[in-house]
């Protein structure tokens, strides 16, 4: 596990009223392109900030709740029974090596993620593996944590790896990008 992976024992600071109030849920999610019926892949998913609108916006289709931290794993799953969300499916693993079928997932949505993966362009291989042709990818990242440089690397990556980038647009504390598989 990366040194950079944010803390287990500090996931309040993840999954909080002042966080609720900071972030546009509703914006995140249209910027991000959810729609009914839709796979999607939550990548580095914590104790579950997300996790229940992804599940509510997503429907009938499944959400793969995925983190790379059991612990943030174990707290999900209280939260997700307390939700009642039945969609949603937990794992505990890396994006570098998901068990998740090819051509399976509509959308990839990493929130605030991407730059604590350890094996970068082997994590965007295995994404564009599992992301079917069509789908989308959402990333956001903080700003005061990855330079515009950086975030160019990320996009480079993914665009290296047969993705088109759709929207790249700058918040007051996030980069929002959105690539497609075509």
């Amino acid at each position: 596990m990366s040194s950079l992976v944010f803390p287990a024992k500090f996931a309040f600071v993840l999954d909080n009223f002042i966080r609720r109030y900071l972030v546009n849920m509703k914006g995140v999610l249209k910027d991000a392109s959810l729609k009914e019926g839709m796979n999607v892949l939550e990548i580095g998913c914590g104790p579950g900030f997300f996790t229940p609108y992804l599940a509510k916006a997503a429907g009938s289709g499944k959400l793969y709740a995925v983190d790379i931290q059991e612990e943030m794993i174990n707290r999900l799953a209280k939260k997700i029974t307390l939700n009642s969300s039945n969609n949603v499916i937990t794992m505990v693993g890396d994006a570098s090596a998901l068990k998740i079928k090819d051509n399976e997932i509509d959308l990839i949505f990493a929130y605030y993620t991407f730059h604590e993966f350890a094996d970068k362009e082997k994590s965007v291989k295995e994404l564009c593996r599992i992301l079917k042709k069509g789908g989308m990818l959402f990333i956001a990242e903080p700003r005061l944590e990855v330079s515009r440089e950086k975030m160019d690397y990320t996009i480079h990556l993914f665009l290296n790896a047969g993705l088109r980038l759709l929207c790249d647009k700058p918040k007051l504390f996030s980069w929002h990008v959105k690539m497609e598989k075509f």
